[in-house]
């Protein structure tokens, strides 16, 4: 079940859309944007090379005015990424600024889909 206000980004070939959902989980008309444009503008050759997969992680806590987050991007030939680390808003905000892009080199393969998840290094 989806809340209003709630938040996803959504990656297309070549850009990534902030969206909002509205009751019952539909997206609500006239709300998608388009997010981390200047991170992406950053590596124009990685975002030529087109997207198939994103990847979000998130904090636990809040900054000043949002979630910190990093977005990583998947390019098409399944071995190079880019990663963004943006704020999003709370409900109904666009992300509040986003950094520029680090590309990533990924060895081992012609991947598919990306996943994060938060681990803490311990020394």
């Amino acid at each position: 079940i989806a809340h209003p206000g709630v938040q996803l980004l959504a990656a297309q070939k070549y850009a990534v859309r902030e969206l909002h959902l509205g009751n019952h989980g539909n997206a609500v008309d006239g709300t998608s944007s388009l997010a981390l444009a200047d991170c992406l503008a950053a590596d124009p050759d990685v975002v030529a090379a087109g997207f198939q997969s994103i990847a979000l992680e998130c904090s636990s806590g809040m900054v000043s005015g949002g979630h910190e987050c990093s977005a990583t991007l998947l390019t098409m030939d399944g071995g190079t990424a880019i990663r963004c680390d943006v704020v999003l808003g709370g409900s109904g905000q666009q992300p509040l600024r986003a950094s520029q892009g680090e590309r990533l080199f990924i060895h081992g393969g012609n991947w598919e889909a990306l996943l994060s998840s938060h681990r803490s290094h311990s020394n």
